[in-house]
């Protein structure tokens, strides 16, 4: 299902990645998956018990969108990198093969 539809859209593909990415590390570290998706959802940390203002919930709630928004520039960046230095080593294997090509 990604695999079909993941060239149309470069902006919700970067999004899904990023959130994909953090997700994936609020697993990773105990506990932190459970309390990052109770506390998103109900602005309290479970067993700690401290249930937090709502300036407080909507300032994190920005740090998370920036913290997507950086995510995205990231990945941006490693594309064209990527794509980068992919085109130049075509480029030059390609021009590697023509010259064999010539000589022979």
């Amino acid at each position: 299902m990604l695999a079909s539809g993941f060239n149309k859209n470069k902006f919700m593909d970067n999004l899904l990645i990023s959130l994909a990415t953090i997700f994936i590390i609020s697993i990773l570290i105990p506990n932190l998956g459970y309390k990052f998706i109770s506390f998103f959802f109900t602005g309290t940390i479970p067993i700690i018990n401290v249930t937090i203002s709502p300036t407080i919930s909507i300032i994190l709630c920005i740090l998370l969108v920036i913290l997507i928004i950086f995510s995205i520039a990231i990945n941006i960046a490693i594309e064209k990198i990527t794509n980068k230095y992919l085109s130049l080593f075509l480029i030059k294997y390609i021009k590697r093969s023509k010259k064999k090509l010539k000589f022979n």
